[in-house]
């Protein structure tokens, strides 16, 4: 049977999509660190509108990703995490905060028993949830998720 003959399974197109956006936020960073580092203001506008291209770019592969994928919570999570992090950067602080709060609902959230990747994950989106909130004006909110993502909450 020829491989190529056997149609890819949904996880294989999530991960596929999860890989395309992962290189749209690698291409995005790099476009930022251009812009921070040129001289020029028209340079600097320039790869402020090809990160913007490629974070649009992230939100749609990620959302094209868990829509194929939805078996596993933990990797959901993940093309959650990821989407809010695409969304922080286009100040869609909203949408951010909406994918994080997704992505925490499907996480443990207790820090005992637990692979360390999933701590690091946990700690990322409550520091997105965070940044979010405070975008958003929900100081308080905002204080909560920092205190529980630096460990100094009670856990729930």
């Amino acid at each position: 049977v020829n491989a190529s003959a056997i149609p890819p399974t949904n996880e294989e197109k999530a991960e596929d999509q999860k890989e395309k956006g992962n290189e749209c936020i690698q291409l995005a960073m790099t476009a930022l660190k251009r812009m921070q580092d040129a001289y020029i203001f028209d340079n600097k506008t320039r790869y402020k509108r090809v990160a913007t291209k490629y974070f649009r770019g992230a939100v749609r592969h990620y959302t094209l990703a868990f829509r194929e994928h939805s078996d596993d919570h933990m990797d959901v999570a993940t093309f959650f995490a990821n989407r809010a992090q695409a969304h922080l950067y286009l100040k869609n602080y909203r949408s951010a905060y909406g994918d994080a709060i997704s992505a925490l609902n499907l996480l443990p959230r207790h820090r005992k028993n637990v692979s360390k990747e999933t701590t690091k994950l946990v700690t990322k989106v409550l520091y997105r949830a965070a940044r979010s909130s405070l975008e958003l004006g929900n100081f308080t909110q905002a204080g909560e998720l920092v205190m529980e993502g630096i460990g100094n909450r009670e856990e729930r």
